[in-house]
């Protein structure tokens, strides 16, 4: 027979509580990211194909 302490049962009961807590908000967030955003990619800005000089002003 195991003998729990109220005390721990309580602690691990809110640590078990967090962890899940956690664990949804992060397959909520993986899900919404896949659903509505676009996912975050670096694409380079397009270089100038001939050197540009000051503006003229008329």
């Amino acid at each position: 027979m195991v003998v729990v302490d109220p005390a721990n049962d309580l602690y691990f009961g809110l640590k078990l509580l967090v962890a899940l807590a956690a664990a949804r908000l992060e397959a909520l967030h993986s899900h919404l990211l896949s659903i509505r955003q676009h996912p975050l990619v670096d694409i380079p800005k397009p270089t100038l194909t001939r050197p540009r000089g000051p503006e003229k002003l008329e």
